[in-house]
């Protein structure tokens, strides 16, 4: 990308039955102000409740709007059909329950001129209450997406997990990962299990390959988490699904780790007594604490050893991916 003339950027709004919600979302966008060039891109991800049609409803509104259908149900499918769609240097991708500030665009830009190497922007999330939260909420905030994903604005440690609400990823940066056989193997579901962890393995990936992701507070969004979805059976679920999905993106963080830290998570036994042996450790630290970050430590520990045990998900199958077999060679 020169930096002689102005970043341009693909807002992409990735939905799935998204209709009672969505329209806070494109409210936020047309709000938006941003004097380069900006395409507002809604993916309808295999909705049967009108989504789509409603979106386009917005099109004299959002500069350059176009809705695309993609019919395979996932995150990352919809993710990456986005990226094949865009006709930008990033794309800033928007889930449908956040509200973007006017600047945020002006904001993005503004870093991505000052950093060289950015794979990855990652923003700061506050919660727009749509209901009085739980009194817990704030001591588990992370685990949706609210909050500060750092103590002060710059590059992220390569192999550090990032949550994706309002986050850019680099077009020419993808490219190359998907020339390196980079196709996401978490996609948002398996089977009965909600996934997460997409954002961070496209941050992880683009890491390894050698860009870089950063953090910026001056990203501000809010995130209008529904109600039904602010109770303990939920965040159980959730956390569960983090950890499912954590044997994914610990092999990714094998590449970017060293020594004996790298090496355990690069193989099956080791790593299987690792995980083991985190399990242990949140048992004793939910009972000595008695907190809910313990609880929710406890959560993701099962969910990472259900996923290692029932599920497969271990280093030397998610190893076998096209991408890391490439890396491996150098490819």
């Amino acid at each position: 990308m020169s930096r002689a003339r102005a970043v341009s950027f693909t807002v992409a709004v990735c939905a799935y039955n998204a209709a009672p919600r969505i329209e806070r979302a494109l409210e936020a966008l047309a709000a938006v102000r941003y004097a380069g060039p900006w395409e507002v891109l809604v993916i309808d991800n295999a909705s049967t409740d009108g989504t789509g049609a409603l979106a386009q409803t917005w099109e004299r509104r959002l500069p350059e709007l176009r809705v695309i259908r993609e019919t395979t149900p996932g995150l990352a499918f919809a993710r990456g059909r986005a990226m094949e769609e865009s006709r930008a240097d990033y794309v800033c991708f928007v889930d449908d329950d956040n509200l973007v500030a006017a600047d945020y665009l002006d904001a993005a830009s503004a870093v991505l001129r000052a950093h060289a190497n950015i794979g990855v922007l990652v923003a700061r999330s506050d919660l727009y209450q749509l209901a009085p939260a739980p009194a817990w909420f704030d001591e588990v905030s992370h685990s949706y997406a609210v909050g500060a994903l750092a103590g002060r604005d710059g590059f992220l440690s390569p192999n550090a997990v990032i949550w994706g609400a309002g986050f850019f990823v680099s077009r020419a940066a993808w490219s190359v990962a998907v020339r390196k056989g980079f196709a996401p193997l978490l996609h948002g579901r398996k089977g009965a299990i909600q996934l997460a962890g997409e954002d961070s393995e496209i941050s992880l990936a683009l890491n390894i390959l050698g860009w870089r992701t950063y953090y910026a507070s001056t990203l501000k969004l809010q995130h209008a988490i529904e109600p039904a979805r602010m109770n303990l059976r939920a965040l159980e679920d959730m956390n569960r699904g983090f950890g499912v999905a954590a044997n994914v993106l610990q092999a990714y963080r094998s590449l970017l780790e060293g020594g004996a830290r790298g090496w355990v998570k690069r193989r099956d036994l080791p790593y299987a007594a690792l995980i083991l042996w985190q399990l242990t450790r949140a048992f004793a630290k939910r009972w000595l604490t008695r907190g809910l970050k313990g609880q929710v430590e406890l959560w993701r520990a099962q969910g990472c050893v259900s996923g290692f045990l029932k599920l497969g998900l271990r280093p030397s199958r998610v190893r076998d991916a096209p991408f890391f077999r490439r890396v491996a060679a150098g490819r």
